[in-house]
């Protein structure tokens, strides 16, 4: 329960941090994946953004500020995060006996933060065309919904072993 706990919490910072990208316009703050520049973790300069906002330039983008790279760069990150956490967990999870409904959940949940970090990269590579990007934030709502939901199941089957 604890774990899923934390993996809930995990996805609703991501979702806050998107809702922060959103409306900023920092969705493409970096305009390559998965890497920033040809770095995993971009070097941040003004000579950087400078380069960002040539190239935003070329593509009728407005310029973007140093602290919108940062934020782009933070979900990215925590996107890394909270998949590599709900890797820990769908492996803890399947090393016990048991559980199947919880599995199947967790299950459901591997193929759609899959999914996500997919649609994530389309998302930057059609520089948000509509459909991809509303299928992005769609997602990443029934995510928060899925992990919640599990977190309820493996709540009652802690209880129902107590």
């Amino acid at each position: 329960f604890s774990f899923a706990l934390l993996l809930t919490v995990v996805f609703y910072i991501q979702l806050i941090l998107a809702n922060f990208l959103r409306h900023t316009d920092s969705g493409l703050a970096i305009l390559s994946f998965p890497f920033a520049g040809g770095n995993l973790f971009p070097v941040v300069t003004q000579d950087i953004v400078k380069a960002i906002n040539q190239a935003r330039a070329e593509l009728s983008l407005p310029p973007v500020e140093v602290w919108q790279v940062w934020l782009n760069t933070a979900h990215r990150l925590w996107a890394f995060v909270s998949y590599v956490l709900f890797l820990i967990f769908f492996f803890l999870l399947n090393k016990e006996p048991g559980l199947s409904s919880i599995k199947q959940l967790s299950l459901l949940l591997f193929f759609a933060l899959t999914a996500q970090i997919i649609l994530g990269a389309f998302v930057v590579f059609s520089l948000k065309e509509p459909f991809i990007t509303s299928l992005h934030l769609v997602s990443g709502a029934f995510i928060l919904a899925l992990a919640f939901f599990t977190m309820l199941k493996c709540s009652v089957n802690e209880v129902s072993k107590a």
